[in-house]
């Protein structure tokens, strides 16, 4: 598994079991943080996200 991989597993909880999808961005003992408009920093670095370019979303300035 790598960062930017997405996974689909069925998550307890809240979520009652039903499948989930979810894009793998850190891994246990990193520190991810978000920049601007939500921008995910693993370990400090942009993660890419070249399936996101021009897409707006709504409310975003």
């Amino acid at each position: 598994m790598r960062r930017g991989d997405v996974v689909l597993f069925r998550a307890p909880g809240r979520y009652g079991g039903t499948p989930v999808l979810h894009r793998v961005v850190g891994f246990g003992g990193g520190r991810v943080t978000c920049r601007d408009a939500g921008t995910p920093m693993p370990d400090g670095a942009p993660l890419p996200e070249p399936y996101v370019e021009g897409v707006t979303l709504p409310g975003a300035a």
